[in-house]
């Protein structure tokens, strides 16, 4: 795993990957961190946004981005603020500096895969939710894709 980059450090990464994101500033860190590992979407527009609920985070295209061609899309990427159901404990506040990392980038991983997809795919995948075992080869493709994109300590870390 790589060490925290410094104020300088940071700054180069906010001026790389933080266009087109949006984020709470809280998190700012951790997320262009686990940006850096995707170069593929430094174009892409993203948004992280905070709320509360039930999953610690998640991540979708916007519903107008299944009319729109990949490159024109707009992604969410929701951080739980805590549901005080019994969850709190994963939320990301929680969770240490490399595991949050590994967090956003599994959902990373998510928009990368989207942002490979058709609208059309989009959809078939909204309406794959119900299937259980497709969203447990789904979450496992998507790891291997986190893995493969140089971020398998952090996965590590997330799952520890």
């Amino acid at each position: 795993m790589g060490t925290v980059p410094d104020s300088l450090g940071f700054a180069q990464l906010r001026a790389r990957f933080g266009q087109h994101k949006t984020y709470p500033a809280a998190f700012e860190k951790e997320i262009l961190s686990a940006l850096s590992f995707f170069p593929e979407l430094e174009k892409h527009r993203i948004d992280f946004v905070l709320r509360k609920g039930y999953a610690p985070l998640s991540s979708r295209p916007t519903f107008g981005g299944l009319f729109r061609s990949a490159s024109r899309r707009k992604y969410k990427v929701f951080i739980s603020t805590g549901s005080g159901e019994g969850w709190d404990s994963i939320i990301l506040v929680n969770a240490p500096y490399n595991a949050r990392i590994g967090v956003l980038g599994h959902e990373l991983s998510h928009v990368l895969n989207f942002s490979r997809m058709s609208g059309l795919d989009l959809a078939w995948l909204g309406v794959s939710h119900v299937s259980k075992s497709y969203m447990n080869r789904f979450e496992f493709r998507t790891d291997s894709l986190c893995i493969a994109q140089g971020m398998g300590d952090y996965l590590y870390a997330m799952s520890t």
